[in-house]
């Protein structure tokens, strides 16, 4: 996809009202902004959320999940080279999802010291995958 508008993004709740998988993957114009505004309409319901290759999220998208997302299980940002290593992200993303079990990073700059964060505050999760 090349750019979600906003008016679509905004009403997925009214069409989807118990949308647990969302796949973005390859959404290269999606914008943290765009997804906020899809996360607080769906994120309530989410249970895998696939945003890998969207090169224009940051940092602040995974933010964004962890205060709008509670139930997600499955979170795929591989390839989103905007995000960067934040410990303290992953920490507020494991804490806010509780039930996060499955986690891909590839390409994500977290470093050795926020991939040993992951792990230790997930010690049940069933994969976490940094890709090297």
């Amino acid at each position: 996809c090349s750019g979600l508008p906003r008016r679509e993004a905004a009403g997925l709740a009214r069409l989807f009202p118990c949308l647990e998988d969302l796949e973005l993957s390859s959404c290269t114009e999606l914008t943290d902004a765009e997804l906020m505004l899809i996360l607080a309409d769906v994120g309530s319901t989410l249970v895998h959320l696939d945003v890998r290759r969207c090169d224009k999220l940051t940092s602040a998208s995974m933010s964004q999940v962890a205060e709008y997302c509670p139930k997600l299980e499955s979170l795929d940002v591989r390839g989103c080279f905007g995000m960067s290593k934040n410990a303290s992200l992953f920490s507020l993303l494991m804490r806010r999802c509780p039930r996060l079990t499955s986690l891909h990073l590839e390409c994500i700059h977290v470093g050795e010291d926020g991939f040993e964060t992951v792990q230790s505050l997930a010690p049940g999760s069933r994969r976490a995958d940094q890709g090297l």
